[in-house]
């Protein structure tokens, strides 16, 4: 994110939102993988679910519950949505991503 930014010369502000969003829904990806791990199928996620647990890896889900990660998930893609439209970012595809990673663990 924050690398094509610089790239375009954006401005300071738009590096910024850009950077934000992109940290934003890092995390939110993050957690909606521990979600999945949790709550996905082999036919729905692709891989062997459970893997984190039986590895007894730290996850979000492990550390604050699946309720609470669903709740983090859906307030981190909201806000990486609000970050666009607050700077004026019309990007029907950074909205989308945004969007997809909470509908499909939501």
């Amino acid at each position: 994110m924050r690398a094509g930014a610089l790239l375009s010369n954006a401005s300071e502000e738009l590096l910024t939102a850009l950077s934000f969003y992109g940290k934003t829904i890092g995390y939110a990806f993050q957690i909606a993988d521990d979600i999945l791990d949790v709550t996905g199928t082999l036919e729905t996620i692709g891989k062997t679910p459970g893997k984190d647990r039986s590895s007894k890896k730290n996850t979000h889900v492990s550390l604050y519950g699946l309720e609470e990660s669903k709740k983090e998930l859906e307030i981190l893609c909201v806000n990486a949505q609000q970050e666009l439209i607050k700077n004026n970012i019309k990007s029907p595809l950074l909205m989308a991503i945004a969007e997809q990673i909470a509908v499909k663990v939501l």
